[in-house]
């Protein structure tokens, strides 16, 4: 993959435990709570690890730096994102895109896909290279991995230097039959998503045959054009979103709200796994109720 990256499980386990022992990376333990609330089913992580990520974009990063200099580096001229131990840094895809290993994960492992030009912006939506990248990333891995954008602060993301996030599905880290799944997997029973959202399936090619990532491309392109065209925001103008991209789905999210009532929600948490760093941030959306809650950070779907 990329330019002689290995993303064996081999290699990217042994980079995360060295890196979680030395306390580069910041992982440990979670309590779950699944909810079904409205008939929109939930998985709550309470993860008190995740109260040391910066939440918004103008928080500041107490980076751990192992370089030899000892002086934290960023990953380009224009990144607000640290590279923090060269262990890290997995490789270049593309000739654009870096792949490391995020720092601040919830599940073992979680990727970072960074534009190598550290001037673009998050507030820009997804272009042909970024799709390129991470569709190769998705192909080649032998895991069940799914990419998520956060495009501009309404959209939950917390760094300016563009980046996606890639993390196993659901059912790659709990393959129990009646585990959570996104909704889009979940074909046999009625869901009622709380939300406007703009949703494509990708239809199955031959065996071992990937979809064209110019195809992918195309269709985020023409769901963005759906959003865009609802509420009439310009080409040019920037256009709130998150992304989930799998090998058999993307979805379109449009959102309204990075914050709402002191509780945040990136695109993970909008397909229904939120990530909280204590009980009184739980407590904030089962009191509100997370259905509500969801409709505040997107648009809500009122025929609910």
């Amino acid at each position: 993959m990329g330019v002689g990256i290995d993303v064996s499980d081999e290699n990217i386990h042994g980079r995360f435990d060295k890196l979680a022992k030395i306390g580069i990376i910041k992982y440990g333990p979670s309590t779950v709570i699944p909810i079904v609330d409205r008939n929109f089913p939930l998985e709550f992580r309470i993860y008190p690890t995740s109260s040391q990520k910066p939440l918004t974009v103008n928080d500041s990063v107490a980076s751990h730096s192992h370089l030899d200099d000892g002086e934290p580096e960023k990953l380009g001229p224009g990144s607000d994102i640290y590279r923090s131990h060269p262990d890290q840094i997995l490789g270049i895809i593309n000739g654009t895109h870096i792949l490391a290993l995020n720092i601040y994960p919830v599940f073992r492992p979680q990727y970072l896909l960074l534009t190598c030009d550290s001037y673009r912006l998050q507030d820009e939506p997804l272009d042909l290279h970024d799709i390129k990248a991470v569709w190769e990333f998705l192909n080649v891995t032998t895991e069940t991995y799914y990419a998520m954008y956060n495009c501009a602060e309404q959209s939950g993301c917390s760094r300016k230097h563009k980046h996606m996030q890639i993390l196993p599905k659901p059912e790659a880290i709990n393959p129990d039959a009646e585990a959570f799944r996104f909704f889009p997997d979940v074909r046999d029973r009625q869901i009622q998503v709380p939300y406007v959202y703009f949703l494509h399936y990708f239809y199955p090619l031959r065996k071992g045959q990937p979809m064209d990532s110019e195809a992918v491309f195309a269709t985020y392109s023409n769901l963005l054009r759906q959003y865009r065209t609802m509420l009439g925001i310009a080409e040019h103008a920037t256009c709130a979103h998150n992304v989930l991209l799998t090998k058999e789905w993307i979805i379109v999210i449009p959102r309204r709200k990075g914050n709402y009532k002191g509780i945040m929600a990136n695109a993970t948490a909008m397909m229904g796994q939120p990530t909280v760093s204590s009980q009184e941030l739980f407590k904030i959306w089962t009191d509100e109720g997370p259905v509500k809650c969801l409709g505040e950070f997107g648009i809500s779907n009122t025929s609910l």
